[in-house]
């Protein structure tokens, strides 16, 4: 799995623009989905905050959705669990109104990963 943090936070609107990309590879199949998110910056900016708290603490968990749709739905969602420093991330893509919505859950993670993600989602808020 993979992500990109976001590329830019439009200040007029308060919204953070970016891509989102899962590749799952289950035996025997590879599922890949990736699409252009944005996010409310102060969400971005709670989940920031809520990661932070998470690497501190090594146990919780952190979640971060986009604004919702006409239709009440995001098109993403992550979640980040850490318990004793080690977890997993879990969460959904989807690719619109009525159209395919890939989930995963399971992909394990440490602390380590968790403080790569912190600097990647610190530099972009550093720069708007």
């Amino acid at each position: 799995m993979g992500g990109e943090p976001p590329d830019a936070i439009d200040s007029g609107y308060r919204t953070a623009s970016g891509t989102f990309a899962v590749s799952l590879e289950p035996t025997g199949a590879r599922l890949d989905g990736r699409r252009d998110v944005s996010v409310d910056a102060d969400a971005l900016e709670h989940f920031h905050m809520s990661l932070a708290q998470l690497l501190d603490a090594l146990t919780g968990s952190a979640t971060l959705e986009p604004t919702l749709g006409l239709d009440g739905r995001g098109s993403f969602a992550i979640t980040i669990t850490l318990d004793h420093g080690k977890g997993n991330i879990e969460g959904f893509l989807a690719t619109g109104y009525y159209e395919a919505r890939l989930s995963f859950a399971g992909y394990e993670i440490d602390q380590s990963y968790l403080q790569e993600t912190l600097r990647q989602f610190g530099s972009v808020l550093a720069d708007r």
